[in-house]
């Protein structure tokens, strides 16, 4: 809670709210669809694939760099690594929460 807090400390006080909120959250559910807000697993991975679809229609040499705001537990990086897309891609997750 402490590293929270020192976190906190940078961050605008309007995202406070919503941090305490992803953390109680995830403390519930843990690293699964639930424990960052989606109803479950299938509507989650409805949403990777129509991202995913995205990078299917590009060149199959072209190598990619996806930056995921909000990346939570990870679980879209776990779905693209073994699309051929991702064989020369870049991948950064990025979230607010700990």
């Amino acid at each position: 809670m402490e590293k929270l807090r020192n976190k906190q400390e940078r961050l605008p006080e309007i995202l406070l709210p919503i941090i305490e909120t992803y953390e109680t959250r995830f403390k519930s559910f843990g690293s699964k669809a639930q424990g960052v807000f989606w109803k479950n697993k299938d509507f989650q991975y409805r949403r990777f694939k129509i991202l995913a679809e995205i990078f299917e229609k590009s060149e199959p040499n072209l190598s990619v760099s996806i930056h995921d705001f909000g990346s939570g537990y990870g679980a879209f990086f776990d779905y693209l690594k073994n699309l051929p897309i991702m064989q020369n891609g870049k991948f950064l997750g990025t979230d607010i929460s700990k």
